[in-house]
This record gives structure tokens, C-alpha cells and sequence, in this order.
């Protein structure tokens, strides 16, 4: 049976979110895409951060999304890495609660970029999804600009890493093809369409010896 986000929550609304101490949050904006809801929630509490409750639609059962979820939550301390810090249900509906990123890829201009700004961005990019499969094997499989965010001092941070497929430990990270995408996504002081990234990614992924 395909689960639904039931949450719906309205703008303006108090909610308390069960599996984080039930503290209370106002609802800001609400992001929709095709995998489901990201809600801000800004807090009541001081010293709380604003956070990010994301919901999932689709046939996935409660035990694998628990299994990624807490995947994700373990690749929080990379710095290129959307940090998740807790997960579980409401309504019936998955949740992961992240850390707020206000801003994504869409929102950039590279034209407005430096040349060290623009490569250091895409490297970041490439580190993050390294990270992910170095320590967990993992290929993300919905790479997109919605799913770079930006985070205050304006580095990516990867989000959605429970969208992904488990590859063999054997698999490596090619440094030098890596090397070689960084340049050609960096030249001209502008990154290239990020169509293009999709299509680049997966060659920088080789087979260890």
C-alpha cells in the first residue's frame, strides 16, 4: 500500500513532533516534491535550531526506512552532508528531521562566483558523495539541485541520502577521474548545466582492484 503524507500541516500551525522530546515547533514553509513534503519548523524553544521535518510518500516499509534513516543520520558529521538527527512517524507518515538549509542549487548564480568559489562548491559535491560511499557503500540516486542545499556559510550539503543503493564494497571513488570532472564542471568560472553533472557522476565510480 502506497503511504501518503497525511501531515498537511497549515502555515502558522503549532505542532509537537513526537519522536524529538515533543517539542513544539511553528510551521513555516512547505517545500512539495515528487518523494514527498519538507516543512521549517521554527521553534519555541530557545537555543533551538530551525529544523526541517521531510516526509515520504511511496511503498517503502517502517524497518528499511528505519535502516536508512539511520544511515543518513550517520553521514551527518561530514560538513558537505544534509545533518540528520532523528526520524520516525506521524500520522503514519515517515518523517526525518534535519537541520534547515533556507537556500539550494536553484538559488544560485555561478556567474556571481568566483573561480576558487565555483570549484570549491563542486568539490564539496563530490566529497559529500564520496563520504556517503566510502562509509556505507551507498550511490546516491537522486541527485538533483533541490537535493544541494546550502547551508550559512554558503557550502552544499547533500540531502535525501536515503534515496540510495548499496553498492559493492569494491567499488571506489576514482581520484583521478574525480579530479578530471572538477575541472571541466569548474571551467570558464561557471559550472555547467547539472544535467551534465548526472551524466558525469557515475564515470567518476570504477571498480577497485
Amino acid at each position: 500500500m502506497e503511504k501518503r503524507d497525511s501531515l498537511d500541516f497549515k502555515e502558522g500551525a503549532v505542532v509537537a513532533i513526537p519522536f524529538f522530546g515533543n517539542l513544539k515547533f511553528i510551521v513555516g514553509i512547505k517545500r512539495t516534491g515528487g518523494m514527498g513534503s519538507v516543512y521549517q519548523l521554527i521553534p519555541l524553544m530557545p537555543n533551538t535550531p530551525v529544523l526541517a521535518l521531510k516526509t515520504y510518500q511511496g511503498t517503502i516499509n517502517y524497518k528499511q526506512f528505519t535502516e536508512e534513516a539511520r544511515i543518513w543520520i550517520s553521514l551527518g558529521t561530514h560538513p558537505n552532508i544534509a545533518k540528520a538527527i532523528s526520524f520516525g512517524e506521524m500520522k503514519g507518515t515517515h518523517c526525518i528531521l534535519a537541520i534547515w538549509c533556507a537556500e539550494n542549487m536553484n538559488s544560485i548564480d555561478p556567474r556571481l562566483m568566483k573561480y576558487d568559489e565555483v570549484r570549491s562548491f563542486v568539490h564539496g559535491i563530490f566529497d559529500g558523495l564520496e563520504y556517503g560511499q566510502k562509509m556505507n557503500h551507498l550511490i546516491h540516486k537522486d541527485i538533483k539541485p533541490a537535493n544541494i542545499l546550502i547551508d550559512k556559510s554558503n557550502a552544499p550539503r547533500i540531502a535525501d541520502f536515503g534515496i540510495s543503493s548499496a553498492s559493492s564494497p569494491s567499488v571506489r571513488i576514482s581520484r583521478r577521474t574525480k579530479t578530471q570532472l572538477i575541472s571541466r564542471l569548474t571551467r570558464r568560472n561557471r559550472m555547467v548545466q547539472f544535467a551534465e553533472l548526472l551524466t558525469l557522476w557515475p564515470r567518476a565510480i570504477c571498480r577497485g582492484k
